[in-house]
């Protein structure tokens, strides 16, 4: 979102990565920290602090750091390389002789399904590959823990490619309102149906009253966002209601724009935990 924002507060500087909590890597606080100010918006100049006083030290530092110097570049496999690696795990392919097949039988112990699911395929690739000197595997734990849960919808019509994308698309793993909704989508596509969004809408002149409804329609408006990244890639035969989305994310993000200009007037949800 190009939102017309002032001032962004860091509640804590550290942030969970997906195993342990860690202090935020400077380049993640950079990140965050250049949403405050934005050219062609209200504020084009913006303000930085923390929440907690004994945080500004470690923000401070963060954003004058040097850029680090990569010591290696992570790799993705693409889409095309993974249909021919399912292939090759399928039982008849594995019964062949070839060279490649052999060393999968010789490097992979993840038990198989026949056929095999996206997340076999993934767990699978990921055991039989490595990357030279300067290069490393991306590990893509976020997209295996989606093909498990999307396990649970009956294949159908769905393709590898599709869980490819599926799986790749831009949500908060965190959000049950997000992965509802790719089950949704899952479930739809695998019927052979037109996937419809199925977005709860707030009614006609309604309007943000607290910190709490701001954050339902960022939910919203990321909800809007996955379905039209998913249109991008499956086109609108199968994904019709892209103009519709397009219009109706333009109508959230006004709200919260109103919602942000008078945020003197928003009902804090809670107070935050006291930090003493």
């Amino acid at each position: 979102l190009n939102l017309g924002i002032r001032r962004v507060v860091f509640h804590s500087l550290r942030k969970f990565d997906g195993e342990k909590m860690i202090t935020a890597p400077a380049p993640h606080v950079r990140q965050i920290a250049g949403r405050a100010g934005r050219r062609g918006t209200t504020y084009e100049k913006g303000e930085v602090l923390t929440f907690d006083p004994s945080d500004m030290e470690g923000l401070a530092a963060a954003l004058v750091a040097p850029v680090e110097k990569l010591t290696h570049v992570g790799l993705q496999p693409r889409i095309e390389q993974l249909e021919e690696f399912e292939s090759i795990l399928k039982v008849r392919a594995l019964r062949e002789d070839s060279e490649a097949e052999e060393e999968v039988k010789a490097n992979v112990t993840t038990k198989i399904s026949d056929p095999p699911t996206y997340a076999d395929v993934l767990s699978a690739f990921f055991e039989a590959v490595s990357a030279d000197s300067g290069y490393a595997i991306c590990s893509m734990r976020a997209e295996l823990m989606l093909a498990r849960m999307l396990e649970r919808v009956p294949r159908g019509s769905l393709q590898l490619r599709d869980y490819f994308y599926l799986c790749s698309s831009p949500l908060n793993m965190r959000e049950p309102c997000h992965l509802g909704a790719l089950l949704s989508y899952a479930s739809q596509m695998a019927r052979g149906e037109p996937v419809m969004p199925g977005l709860s809408m707030p009614p006609q002149g309604w309007a943000p009253r607290t910190e709490s409804d701001l954050m339902k329609l960022e939910l919203l408006h990321k909800q809007i966002g996955i379905y039209m990244w998913l249109s991008g890639r499956f086109g609108d035969d199968k994904f019709p209601r892209r103009e519709e989305c397009d219009e109706t994310a333009s109508r959230v993000a006004e709200l919260m724009n109103d919602a942000i200009k008078s945020s003197g007037r928003l009902r804090a949800h809670h107070r935050p935990a006291s930090r003493g």
